[in-house]
């Protein structure tokens, strides 16, 4: 007999997709969904359980948004997810995370991270807490890439590349809105990164030009006012799990 935390446990740490499946049909998807809308986590819909063939076959995918797992994130690291202990403790089981090839490659030798991964064919994902010098909350969407041990190194690389872009930005306690910062530090880190994303394309075939979308998204939040964590967004395009 395995218990509701165990079941957490292998969900977040090896992607167990039974205990995944376990859990949907215990919580039941609409008080999931409830709970997502609650926390304000726009683009991300629970429909069903993982695997299921018939289900996906319909149409019927849950799907996710960079910004939806930012905000799920953002808020667990500030304890205004559920609570502070139990945020507390959720970022413990993550922490345990089994796969660490994508964004704590990235990262120097014991930096502590809370994050889940994520992948399907051609589809990687990887998201969470960086608990450095100044925490910060990263999400890294990669789509097209069909080996996923040249995604984790892209996703990596993509970390190591804006590592120390919190360094240079204020953190932004919450409260009341604060005046906007200057987006100079986060246009640098961001041309930086679609000159990488340009050169990656050109050198694999050029072909669809799909830069065009992280620069798109990314774009609209370096520009835009933060009320969150330090974060890098990368292709914050919809993505579906089987």
């Amino acid at each position: 007999t395995l218990t509701l935390r165990r079941l957490c446990e292998l969900m977040m740490t090896v992607s167990s997709n039974f205990a995944t499946n376990l859990l949907i049909e215990k919580l039941g998807v609409d008080n999931i969904r409830r709970t997502v809308a609650r926390l304000d986590a726009d683009g991300m819909q629970v429909l069903r359980g993982v695997e299921d063939s018939k289900a996906f076959q319909k149409g019927l995918n849950n799907t996710t948004t960079a910004l939806g797992l930012l905000t799920l994130f953002d808020k667990l690291a500030r304890g205004q997810a559920v609570g502070a202990a139990e945020d507390a403790a959720m970022i413990d089981v993550l922490v345990r995370q089994r796969f660490n090839d994508a964004i704590p490659a990235g990262l120097p030798a014991g930096t502590r991270v809370a994050h889940k991964t994520g992948n399907i064919t051609k589809i990687h994902h990887d998201a969470g807490i960086v608990f450095g010098p100044r925490p910060y909350v990263v999400v890294i969407l990669v789509r097209g890439i069909e080996e996923s041990k040249r995604s984790a190194a892209l996703i990596a690389e993509l970390v190591e590349l804006t590592r120390d872009l919190p360094d240079r930005v204020s953190a932004i306690p919450p409260g009341p809105p604060h005046r906007r910062r200057s987006a100079r530090p986060e246009m640098r880190a961001f041309l930086a990164v679609m000159v990488l994303l340009v050169a990656i394309w050109a050198v694999t075939g050029a072909g669809y030009f799909w830069p065009m979308w992280p620069m798109v998204g990314w774009g609209f939040f370096v520009l835009r006012p933060r009320k969150h964590l330090g974060f890098l967004s990368c292709h914050p395009s919809v993505s579906s799990r089987r």
